[in-house]
Parts: structure tokens; C-alpha cells; sequence
């Protein structure tokens, strides 16, 4: 994975995720790469900690719902049921790309599959991230509570909040890596 993150009570999230030209590898065994909006709770332990790709709070009916397209359109929703520990919101946000592959496996190539120092035109990237604040108000993240996430950074990498991406980040890396 490599992302940028917030450490907040957060109620939803959007976010503009670009790629240009990705790589596309068929096979035999699942090969993922993939670009989304994270949102999970703060739990300690592993049996407790719950997470969802995209979505936000319902303060009326306590669901998390998930739109798509640029009008928001929403698609349906996860019932408050579902989740018993994000019924107050979810404790971190994050935006980013992962790749998945077989573990006897190379990776394939996440975002665009170049690195972010790479920039415009090559590399992936996340602009106008936000998240969604206990007065349902989109906030810009604060670089006070931003995390960076890269588990391999030999392998692909995530830059810091940035105005040359409109306040986002520039993120991915090649195919090939084993991890």
C-alpha cells in the first residue's frame, strides 16, 4: 500500500484518483491493483478493527453510504448493522493505491506504474482529498494529523500533501516486486 492518511474522527471522504495508462496483467491467479478511499476504525485489536472502501456517515440513520460519479450519485450503503465499532464515525481516512499478487508471485504495477517523484503525466495521484467532520462539513487534511503509509518502499511509494496536486499526492510505483 502506499497512501497518505488523517488521524481524525472522520464521516466520509472524496477524493479525485487519477491513473494514466495502467497496466493490465492477465493470468491464472488473482493480480489486483487498485486505487480507492479507506476509511476504518481506530481499534486496537485485530478482531475489532473494521474498515470500508469510500463512503459517508448518515447522521440521520447512523449508515455509511457510497456515490459514485461526479454528481455523487449514491449507490447504496453498508446498514448501521454492519459495523459495531464505527457507529461514531471512523477513526482514520486514507487515500492511496495497493496492489495484491499471488505471494510466489511479482506485483503488478500499482497506479500508472511509476513513482511519484516521476510527476505529471507518469505518475498517479490523489488531488482534492477531503474528509467529512462531525458538523458534516468536507475539511482539507491537516498536515498536523496526515500520516504517510508505504509497506514497501522499494517497491512503490506515496509523496506528501502537495500544491503542485491541488492539495493532494503523487503515488504508485512499477510492476515486477515480490513481496
Amino acid at each position: 500500500m502506499a497512501a497518505i492518511g488523517v488521524l481524525k474522527t472522520v464521516f466520509g471522504t472524496t477524493a479525485e484518483i487519477t491513473v494514466h495508462k495502467p497496466d493490465v496483467v492477465v493470468g491464472p491467479e488473482l493480480r489486483v491493483s487498485g486505487a480507492s478511499a479507506y476509511l476504518r476504525n481506530d481499534a486496537y485489536k485485530a478482531k475489532d478493527q473494521e474498515y470500508m472502501e469510500a463512503g459517508w456517515f448518515d447522521f440521520q440513520t447512523g449508515n455509511w453510504w457510497l456515490a459514485y460519479g461526479g454528481d455523487k450519485k449514491p449507490i447504496g450503503y453498508w446498514a448501521k448493522e454492519t459495523f459495531n465499532h464505527m457507529d461514531k464515525g471512523a477513526g482514520r481516512v486514507s487515500w492511496g493505491g495497493m496492489v495484491v499478487s499471488p505471494s510466489n508471485e511479482k506485483t503488478p504495477a500499482m497506479g500508472s506504474g511509476h513513482f511519484p517523484s516521476e510527476g505529471f503525466r507518469q505518475s498517479a495521484y490523489v488531488s482534492y482529498p477531503r474528509y467529512v467532520d462531525g458538523d458534516n462539513n468536507l475539511q482539507k487534511p491537516d498536515e498536523d494529523w496526515t500520516y504517510r503509509l508505504v509497506d514497501n518502499a522499494d517497491c512503490y511509494d506515496a509523496d506528501k500533501l502537495s500544491p503542485k496536486v491541488v492539495n493532494g499526492f503523487f503515488y504508485g510505483g512499477p510492476a515486477g516486486c515480490k513481496d
